[in-house]
């Protein structure tokens, strides 16, 4: 390395890391406005996950039930029957939600490069629905924490197929995801799904597969057997067992247990077409709540504009862009193969799950969280991609890439 380029690698350094300190900065300080402003204990479930970080302290309890124990374990340290105990609960996950931006750009430079972690953290930091639930009593944060970590480790696994450290730590992290709350089961199936479809059912045989499931076994045992002893199921929970099988919102309410619905008595209440057109209706709105999470800011504004067609529009500019840039993309997408089928199983099945689940939960941006990082970190990658392969491109003229250079440097 000449003295020349050494120079230009520090300068260039020094340059992320006071862009990252400024994210963070702007981070920290708008996340403390929010916590500030966050004076509603009983908001959403912040109520009840303060009482089982309570209860985790005074009885012994690790679930209700309805809510996975790692956060609730994690206030419990601090619980306490005075107005600071909900203060400690929001700064901590303030301080998650630091550390996963952090993570981000680890894992984005790890994967890709430092630009594009750069542009994915930064999507992130700036990103409403992040920092509103970086400041809440809730399990949010943490899991999207561990979900990017797991995705990380199981990308690793899924490309070294034969290296059994990933295999056990993303195991080990997809349980820690499930600790946090139930849809943490979610990303141990997808995963196993993608590695099937990728190197097919012998996948099953090999002993780095059998790897995984151990270290996710592992981290999952304490709370199955807790299930199993309190609940009867080692994997029970109510939302799965009745909650998504409600009409609507309101049956949770109903004083007798028993009478809450299940899957078998859904199937014998509803004909076949009824179901289908809930799951229809749910995943067409769910394009909407997707925009939302990717849209940095809450505004009334851009929920008009998508409502009014403008949404229709964005997709099909997206889609014309994906066949524009084809040739492109070929070569970017066979090179991360495993990256984009992980995330496109993961993506399928969440779209479907909470489409489905529209129909009790109207606003489910919270639960659609946990793919926002991901999904930022593969849209910088395109983005960044396209940039670098429009550059290196003879055809586009010099005066065209100066101008688009100096566009992108306005915009950042």
């Amino acid at each position: 390395m000449t003295l020349l380029s050494s120079k230009r690698f520090v300068a260039l350094n020094a340059l992320l890391v006071c862009i990252m300190l400024l994210m963070i900065g702007r981070f920290a300080a708008v996340g403390w406005n929010r916590i500030l402003m966050n004076t509603n204990s009983a908001d959403g479930d912040q109520g009840a996950y303060l009482q089982l970080g309570l209860d985790v302290r005074e009885r012994g309890m690790i679930t209700d039930g309805k809510r996975n124990p790692l956060y609730p374990v994690l206030i419990s340290i601090f619980a306490e029957r005075e107005w600071q105990y909900f203060t400690w609960a929001k700064i901590l996950n303030l301080g998650v939600g630091l550390m996963t931006i952090l993570a981000l750009y680890a894992v984005g430079y790890r994967l890709f490069d430092k630009v594009t972690a750069i542009l994915a953290a930064f999507l992130l930091s700036i990103n409403m629905e992040f920092i509103l639930h970086s400041t809440f009593a809730l399990a949010e944060a943490l899991l999207v924490l561990w979900v990017l970590l797991a995705w990380y480790a199981m990308v690793r696994a899924l490309q070294r197929p034969d290296q059994a450290r990933y295999w056990i730590v993303g195991g080990g992290l997809a349980g820690l995801a499930y600790l946090t709350k139930g849809t943490g089961l979610l990303i141990a199936v997808c995963f196993v799904l993608t590695a099937t479809l990728l190197y097919g059912p012998r996948v099953w045989r090999r002993p780095t597969f059998w790897s995984f499931v151990a270290g996710f076994v592992i981290i999952a045992l304490p709370l199955w057997i807790y299930n199993w002893v309190v609940f009867g199921s080692p994997i029970y929970n109510s939302a799965i067992k009745n909650v998504m099988w409600m009409g609507t919102a309101e049956e949770k309410y109903i004083a007798d247990p028993a009478e809450l619905p299940t899957v078998w008595s859904y199937i014998q209440d509803h004909s076949l077409n009824e179901t289908w057109n809930r799951l229809w209706h749910g995943l067409i709105d769910m394009r909407f709540f997707f925009a939302k999470l990717l849209w940095p800011t809450r505004s009334l504004a851009f929920d008009r504009f998508l409502l009014a067609g403008g949404l229709d529009v964005i997709l099909a500019l997206v889609a014309v862009t994906l066949v524009v840039s084809r040739r492109l993309l070929v070569p970017i997408i066979k090179k991360n193969r495993e990256i984009l089928l992980l995330t496109a199983v993961l993506f399928i099945v969440f779209y479907v799950l909470f489409g489905w689940y529209l129909a009790i939960a109207p606003f489910p941006i919270r639960f659609l969280l946990v793919l926002a990082p991901i999904l930022m970190l593969l849209l910088s990658a395109g983005v960044v991609g396209l940039i670098r392969s429009a550059w290196a491109s003879p055809k586009i003229p010099r005066l065209a890439k100066l101008a688009g250079s100096v566009i992108a440097l306005l915009f950042a």
